[in-house]
């Protein structure tokens, strides 16, 4: 039993964003370098690198969750995380219901990218998911529930692609578990800032589409044990810290 550090935000070469340096085994070894135990890797919309990086991360003594980024039809980027890998592709599956049905422009926006655990390239998403789905903030949230998983409003500090940046505030009946900080963020002049939040969980993750991006950890999981299961657990239970500071 003991606090383990976390960082619930990674992005793998699947997303347009990402990085080529952001490859299976580079990310599990910096993940290791820089002392995390726990991540999740949450690509734009889609959840296929997962396989590849849990390969190593069971290989180097990292639990690897399966999650994804959504973008909301209001912009709002929220994270979304699952127990098992098949409820997650599922999820993935459901979700491009909802995506415009657009072709990426690599030149643009970058090449999206499937991956083995050799860091060799099985298939070129060729979809578009640099951009919102059709779902609204309520309907994301409610179509996650669906699907048993943990609900993070992402980088809610951030000037654009945030809830408070798009709405201007958090809505009083919206369900989520946590909220996330940038970090770069002072967590106590955020909340001194909004004091309608100082009640509610926070996690500090690193958003990370390059490997340089993975520093070390500022929030941790307590676990009763080193098992997926029970990184499951303290997130239902909201028994995680931010360094310095219970939330």
């Amino acid at each position: 039993m003991a606090w383990v550090g976390i960082d619930l935000h990674i992005h793998s070469v699947l997303s347009p964003c990402g990085d080529w340096s952001m490859s299976p085994k580079n990310i599990i070894e910096r993940v290791k370098k820089m002392n995390i135990g726990v991540i999740a890797i949450t690509d734009h919309h889609m959840v296929e690198n997962y396989p590849a990086i849990s390969f190593w991360g069971e290989r180097m003594g990292v639990l690897v969750i399966p999650g994804m980024e959504i973008q909301t039809s209001e912009e709002v980027h929220i994270v979304s995380l699952f127990e098992d890998y098949d409820t997650a592709l599922k999820f993935q599956k459901d979700i491009f219901n909802y995506l415009p049905d657009a072709k990426n422009r690599e030149e643009i926006f970058g090449v999206q990218v499937v991956v083995n655990e050799k860091d060799e390239v099985e298939r070129i998403e060729e979809r578009l998911l640099n951009t919102s789905i059709s779902l609204n903030i309520t309907d994301t949230v409610k179509k996650i529930k669906e699907y048993g998983g943990i609900i993070i409003l992402a980088h809610v500090d951030r000037p654009s692609f945030s809830i408070i940046s798009n709405l201007g505030f958090i809505p009083k009946d919206l369900f989520f578990d946590f909220i996330e900080l940038s970090d770069k963020t002072n967590h106590n002049k955020f909340i001194s800032e909004h004091p309608e939040l100082k009640d509610k969980k926070f996690l500090i993750s690193s958003d990370a589409h390059y490997l340089e991006d993975i520093k070390e950890p500022k929030t941790f999981i307590y676990l009763e044990e080193f098992s997926k299961k029970a990184v499951f657990k303290s997130l239902k239970e909201k028994n995680i810290k931010i360094q310095g500071m219970e939330v």
